[in-house]
C-alpha cells in the first residue's frame, strides 16, 4: 500500500517544534505506510532538503517536483494507479488514527473515502452530505449558494484511493482532488464514503489558524483529541435546550436557536469536549415528519450553529414511540426500545463510537427525562430552563474540572 502526501510550503510550519510535514509522516508511519511520495512545487526545494535530514525512517520516501502546479487532483496522475492509496494535503495539521480509517474503507466496499468532521466555519469549507451510512451523495463546493442546507460535515484533507478513482485522473491537466476527482465520480454514481471522525484535523490556511494549531499543540489538545484517547463530553437535548421548543417539531424553517445557546456550544468545542446532541424523535415513528425532513431539522441546526462559530460533534437520534393509534404511524418504529430517554441506548452508543470518559461527562436537557437519563447512565445532569440557560450550565460544568479532551 501506498501513501500520497500533497504538499504546499505550510507543510514546513512549525506546530510543537516540528513541521506538520513530520507530524503527517508520523500518523503514516503509524498505520504501517511503507511507500510514501511528496509531491512539491512552490518551495520544494526547501522541503526536499528537509526530507533528507531527517531520520531513516521504514518507508521510502521519494518526492517529486511538479514544475507546472497540477492541484491536488493533478499531481497524482504521476501516481501508480494499480494500488490503493492514503492522500494527506500538506496544509492540514493532524493527529488520527489512519488504520481506523483504511479499516473503515474496505468496510465500506467504496472506490473512495473522504474523512469529514464539523467544523466552526462551514460557510467556507467544502460540505459532504451523506446518507446514514456514510455514502456520499453530494459534494458541496465552497463558496455556497445563498441558503444552502447542508450539514457541517467538513472536507478534512485525508483521502483512500482505489485504482478506479485514480484512472479518472486526467494526465498532464491541472484538477482539484474533491471538486474535479471526486465530485466528478460522485455524481457518476461511484461508492464515495465519508469517514466521520472528532480528531485533530484542522486547515492553516490563515494565520488566524496556524495560530490556533500551535495553541491546541501547546495545551496538549492535538494529542488528546486522538481516537485512542477517552475523550469528554457534553450529552445535550435538543428541544428546549439547544432551540426553540415548539411542541413536535417537523420542519426545519421551525428550528430557532435559544439565546446563547451557541456560545455554549462554543464554550465545549473552545475546551476541547465534545458536544454530543442526544434527542427523542417520536415524530417519526408517528408519521409526522420523515427521516429526510429530519435531515434538513439537523442541517437548519447546524448551519445556526455554524453561523455562530460553534458546531455538535455529533447528533444521536431515538426514532421510537411506545404508543400506537396515530393516523399515519410508522409500525415498525412503535416499539419499546432501549435508546428513548430515559433509557440512555443513544449515550451508550456514543460512548463507544466517540470513546467518550463517562466518568468525566454530564448531560443537559430540560426535562425529567434528560435528569432521569443522566442518573440511569451514571453522570451528573444539569437542568436548563430560561433562568438558568444552557451556557450557565455548561459554565458551572466546566468549573468543576479540567477542560482538556
Amino acid at each position: 500500500m501506498g501513501a500520497l502526501a500533497g504538499s504546499l510550503p505550510k507543510s514546513l510550519f512549525v506546530v510543537g517544534g516540528r513541521p506538520v510535514l513530520d507530524h503527517q509522516l508520523e500518523i503514516l508511519d503509524a498505520a504501517g505506510i511503507d511507500e510514501i511520495t511528496v509531491f512539491v512545487g512552490y518551495l520544494g526545494d526547501a522541503i526536499e532538503a528537509h526530507l533528507a535530514r531527517r531520520e531513516p525512517t521504514s518507508a521510502r520516501t521519494t518526492v517529486v517536483c511538479e514544475p507546472t502546479p497540477r492541484g491536488s487532483g493533478g499531481c497524482l496522475s504521476a501516481a501508480p494507479d494499480d494500488r490503493t492509496l492514503v492522500v494527506l494535503l500538506g496544509d492540514v495539521m493532524m493527529h488520527m488514527d489512519l488504520t481506523a480509517l483504511l479499516d473503515s474503507h474496505r468496510r465500506s466496499g467504496a472506490e473512495a473515502t473522504i474523512a469529514v468532521h464539523p467544523n466552526d466555519h462551514p460557510w467556507d469549507s467544502d460540505l459532504v452530505d451523506h446518507d446514514a451510512a456514510g455514502r456520499v451523495r453530494r459534494i458541496h463546493r465552497k463558496p455556497h449558494a445563498a441558503g444552502l442546507l447542508a450539514r457541517n460535515a467538513v472536507v478534512a484533507g485525508v483521502y483512500v484511493l482505489e485504482p478506479s478513482i485514480l484512472r479518472r485522473i486526467p494526465r498532464h491537466a491541472a484538477a482539484d482532488l474533491t471538486h474535479d476527482i471526486i465530485a466528478t465520480a460522485v455524481d457518476g454514481g461511484a461508492r464515495v464514503h465519508a469517514y466521520a471522525t472528532a480528531e485533530y484535523l484542522k486547515d492553516m490556511g490563515t494565520p488566524d489558524r496556524y495560530r490556533r494549531v500551535t495553541e491546541d499543540y501547546s495545551s496538549g489538545r492535538v494529542l488528546a483529541c486522538h481516537r485512542s484517547q477517552r475523550r469528554r463530553a457534553a450529552f445535550i437535548d435538543r428541544d428546549g435546550t439547544l432551540n426553540q421548543h415548539v411542541g413536535h417539531l417537523r420542519r426545519a424553517d421551525h428550528i430557532e436557536l435559544l439565546p446563547m445557546a451557541a456560545r455554549a456550544i462554543r464554550r465545549l468545542n473552545e475546551a476541547g469536549v465534545l458536544a454530543v446532541c442526544v434527542t427523542n424523535q417520536p415524530v417519526l415513528a408517528r408519521g409526522e415528519c420523515s427521516e429526510a425532513e429530519l435531515e434538513r431539522i439537523h442541517a437548519q441546526l447546524e448551519m445556526a450553529l455554524g453561523n455562530e462559530g460553534a458546531f455538535l460533534d455529533a447528533i444521536y437520534v431515538c426514532p421510537h414511540h411506545p404508543e400506537s393509534g396515530h393516523l399515519g404511524e410508522v409500525s415498525a418504529l412503535k416499539i419499546e426500545c432501549a435508546c428513548r430517554k430515559p433509557g440512555t441506548g443513544m449515550v451508550d452508543t456514543a460512548l463507544l463510537d466517540l470513546n467518550i470518559d463517562r466518568d468525566r461527562s454530564a448531560v443537559f436537557g430540560d426535562t425529567w427525562r434528560d435528569l432521569a437519563m443522566a442518573e440511569n447512565a451514571r453522570m451528573p445532569g444539569f437542568l436548563v430552563s430560561d433562568t438558568a440557560p444552557l451556557e450557565d450550565a455548561v459554565k458551572a460544568w466546566l468549573a468543576q474540572s479540567e477542560t482538556s479532551c
